[in-house]
């Protein structure tokens, strides 16, 4: 099921890709791709769709505590987003929070409350400018 749930990036000529592209159809795999010449760019974003989304969540579910249903709950949250830019085909229009609302208080009062962890904060601070970049929100938060 995993090998099916994934895209698979596929290096090879044409041919080969061809007939790499079958036998993981034949196992259940629905999209393939020809791996992009820049192969260290492409493996880079490979690590922030996959692995720093992972980090992302156990990041959040240490700051929501040890309640379980709570961290699923998280989880279940960053899933529906992750079906949001699947249905809508772009992130922008599937991005909400106070950043893309420009809502400085919320911010200013998140940033306060990860001030014990300032790798943490300086994580929050530059995700929420992009958030605002990617969202083509225009303005100043002003924190």
């Amino acid at each position: 099921e995993e090998l099916s749930a994934c895209a698979w990036g596929i290096a090879a000529a044409p041919a080969a890709r061809r007939r790499i592209a079958a036998w993981l159809r034949a196992r259940g795999v629905r999209a393939t791709f020809p791996i992009p010449r820049d192969r260290a760019r492409y493996h880079a974003a490979c690590v922030f769709a996959s692995n720093f989304v992972t980090v992302l969540l156990a990041e959040a579910g240490r700051l929501a505590g040890r309640d379980p249903a709570l961290r699923r709950a998280l989880a279940l949250l960053a899933a529906a987003a992750v079906r949001r830019v699947l249905e809508t085909g772009n992130p922008a229009r599937a991005l909400t929070g106070p950043a893309v609302r420009g809502d400085a208080a919320t911010i200013r009062s998140h940033l306060r409350a990860l001030a014990y962890d300032p790798v943490l904060r300086e994580v929050y601070r530059h995700l929420s400018l992009r958030a605002v970049e990617v969202r083509g929100s225009v303005g100043k938060l002003g924190w």
